[in-house]
């Protein structure tokens, strides 16, 4: 049987930084109270006004370290990362080194050029022409 000397009549001592917003820390004092009758349940917690009003924001923090990590996975993998940060609009036109896309980047909506080279077009030449651009 485990025991305790504090008096459950006090309240729990806890300092919590004034820095922290409030409403954080009257969630984190309902969650440590000294008696558990008295402590949220996981579904009140998730429901406090406080973690619902930053729910859009962790989500959006989430999905953006998930795609963080899908983009570390695809280094050295150019055309798969190309179509997931880019949806191509249509064929602006060609050349003898591939051709020209209207892409639109999917995180923001800017529309640009993409020029994709083709598997056998020759290096130097081709630096040469981006050179001269």
């Amino acid at each position: 049987m485990v025991t305790t000397t504090a008096d459950p009549s006090k309240d729990f001592p806890l300092k919590i930084s004034a820095l922290y917003n409030k409403d954080l820390v009257t969630v984190i004092k309902r969650m440590l109270d000294f008696d558990r009758s008295k402590r949220p349940t996981l579904e009140q917690i998730l429901s406090e006004p406080f973690l619902q009003s930053h729910k859009t924001k962790l989500e959006l923090e989430l999905k953006q370290a998930k795609q963080t990590k899908v983009r570390e996975n695809l280094i050295g993998k150019p055309m798969e990362l190309f179509k997931i940060e880019f949806e191509e609009k249509g064929k602006l036109g060609q050349g003898a080194f591939g051709e020209v896309t209207k892409v639109m980047r999917k995180r923001d909506g800017v529309v640009c050029a993409a020029k994709k080279q083709t598997a056998n077009a020759n290096f130097e030449m081709a630096k040469k022409e981006l050179l001269t651009m």
